[in-house]
């Protein structure tokens, strides 16, 4: 989303909204890991960013130019598969790790 927060007019302020609430979640779930909050505060948090994320890509899909409205209708259509990581233990909310390779 950091790309569409660098264009002008609405999808500079979906993407810029997006790209801040996916960075709390991110920021979050990484106080939980360094066990700076308990799981209970960061599920309530999390619950908290989870629905502001909706919000923003239901407002890219119904507003954002062809290619963000793209976007977020196949993150809105696999949006609860996003969130796996908050029922599994030891997944993060990044594929960061996968992407590292072996």
């Amino acid at each position: 989303f950091r790309n569409y927060a660098e264009k002008t007019g609405l999808e500079k302020e979906i993407g810029g909204a997006l790209e801040k609430e996916l960075q709390k979640v991110c920021h979050t779930h990484k106080q939980y890991r360094k066990e700076k909050i308990s799981l209970k505060q960061r599920n309530s948090r999390l619950k908290k960013r989870k629905k502001k994320v909706k919000f923003h890509l239901e407002d890219g899909f119904a507003n954002g130019n062809d290619s963000l409205s793209k976007l977020c209708e196949r993150l809105l259509n696999e949006f609860d598969k996003l969130w796996t990581f908050i029922d599994t233990p030891g997944m993060d909310p990044t594929n960061n790790l996968a992407e590292s390779g072996p």
